[in-house]
């Protein structure tokens, strides 16, 4: 998005007024020349021919594909970037080289690709450009020598015409790239209205208010829509052509990821709730469904017997705290990052959450305690610290649904004990969703919905599920047995 508007606004400041520029030069260059000798002017006319040329090059089909191809790996490499920016020191800490970054690696691969092949493709049609721009005298001489007949008045305007004839070539030299940057601000745009043209989640035309906060799922089932198959990668071979690995032409398609299947199940005012499974069974998509950061593929979602889709949305988020398991903290104060739970809530009011979540005392060992902001002077939080204080967000939110992600992951034992105390005082007659990592956690919950492939395998409370033949069981038996572990000399 930054790169694409950045190159549309280049084009319509400066290209734009530019061109405007270069065709009235040239439009009053020709008239002049046509009014002193049209077979002369004619010659003259090869700029213009040059510039004709260029757009024939860069409006082609393949250059369209070629300009998709830019963007895509532009897109790809900056990804992958950012992300070996982000792992730096895992490979440092293995002694790789940013070549052993396989996927950086094979993005940096593929760009080099793409250009040698660009560069290949358009060799000539620059070269001619170029010849033509520069071949004004080259074809004004000839036509002179063959047009003079010893008249000193035509002789005066032939020496005009090689003296004058290549100031017409110089502003368009100014347009060199004019038929790509075009290319370019297409594909450009067209980006940019795919994500414009994306229509943001429907708001309720009658919004309703739930009587309770239970939650409910009845036959849900919910699909990642990825924009383009993962199934088929799109190159630039070295002779130009582009294929995909079945070697055929890409064309952009959507798949789907099914995530969950058919989730039915009620997690009531007052109880906790918790979701176990494998990794990827589906429990952070059922958790994020809830405060409908997407809407579900089928089925229904009911808040107090209301279905979410009918409670307006600035209500909704309302209704629903979360504390993720990855915390994530602005760069800005500690008490802002606290109070933005609850923009109303006083500075009384963001010390007590403070309090209840176990982080005020860490907090006043900071330079200007409350008013620290994050990131100045080297202060940076660690992961229990900054988790602690997503948890006073939420304590100060104080929503009636409260779903928590391994609230607790990166908290010492003596933290974590004061943590779950004050969890438990946040957790009353809230309705709760937990999605435990920790089984030990769980233990209590009013139910346990055992997720596997996104479906339901299991349901119920740990002390039925445990001693039941099946996934839970197994999980639990694996949980116990890690206590066991130990390293042998």
């Amino acid at each position: 998005m930054e790169q694409n508007v950045e190159k549309i606004e280049t084009f319509i400041a400066h290209t734009i007024p530019d061109l405007v520029g270069i065709v009235a030069t040239v439009a009053v260059t020709l008239a002049i020349f046509l009014s002193l000798n049209a077979w002369l002017a004619l010659a003259v006319l090869l700029v213009v021919l040059a510039l004709w040329l260029q757009f024939s090059v860069f409006m082609g089909e393949k250059t369209k594909e070629f300009v998709r191809l830019y963007y895509d790996a532009q897109e790809q490499m900056s990804g992958s970037a950012v992300q070996y920016v982000r792992g730096m020191h895992v490979v440092k800490i293995f002694g790789q080289s940013v070549a052993s970054f396989r996927q950086f690696g094979r993005e940096i691969e593929a760009y080099k690709t793409y250009a040698l092949g660009v560069c290949d493709t358009y060799e000539r049609g620059y070269c001619l450009f170029n010849v033509a721009l520069q071949s004004v005298v080259t074809m004004v001489l000839p036509v002179g020598i063959l047009l003079w007949q010893g008249d000193v008045a035509f002789a005066a305007v032939w020496l005009f015409f090689i003296v004058m004839g290549p100031g017409v070539a110089s502003p368009v030299f100014k347009q060199m790239f004019l038929g790509s940057s075009t290319r370019e601000i297409d594909e450009g745009v067209s980006r940019i209205d795919r994500i414009l043209e994306r229509q943001p989640i429907a708001e309720a035309t009658e919004p309703k208010t739930p009587k309770n906060y239970d939650i409910e799922f009845r036959h849900v089932s919910f699909a990642y829509e990825n924009g383009r198959s993962s199934e088929s990668h799109t190159s630039l071979l070295g002779d130009g052509r582009v294929v995909t690995d079945e070697g055929e032409a890409n064309t952009d398609t959507a798949s789907r990821t099914e995530a969950l299947k058919d989730i039915t199940f009620t997690a009531h005012q007052g109880e906790i709730t918790a979701l176990v499974g494998p990794s990827g069974s589906g429990k952070s998509t059922v958790a994020n469904l809830i405060p409908r950061f997407w809407d579900v593929s089928s089925g229904e979602i009911l808040i107090g017997g209301v279905n979410i889709k009918d409670i307006a949305t600035d209500r909704l988020m309302n209704l629903v705290s979360f504390v993720f398991q990855d915390s994530f903290l602005f760069y800005d104060t500690i008490y802002e990052n606290i109070a933005v739970g609850q923009k109303s809530a006083t500075k009384d009011d963001v010390e007590r959450a403070a309090r209840a979540a176990q982080c005020h005392d860490f907090i006043m060992s900071l330079p200007n305690g409350y008013d620290t902001r994050i990131g100045d002077w080297g202060v940076y939080l660690s992961g229990g610290e900054a988790q602690r204080i997503c948890v006073a967000r939420a304590i100060l939110k104080n929503a009636p649904i409260l779903v928590l992600d391994e609230a607790t992951a990166f908290a010492d034992p003596e933290n974590e004990y004061k943590m779950q105390q004050a969890l438990a005082e946040l957790m009353k007659s809230k309705t709760v969703i937990v999605i435990a990592h920790r089984m030990q956690s769980i233990i209590s919950a009013n139910q346990i919905i055992v997720l596997r492939d996104g479906r339901i395998e299991q349901q119920g409370q740990h002390i039925t599920l445990s001693t039941t033949e099946g996934l839970y069981k197994d999980m639990w038996k694996a949980y116990t047995s890690a206590f066991n572990w130990q390293l042998n000399n």
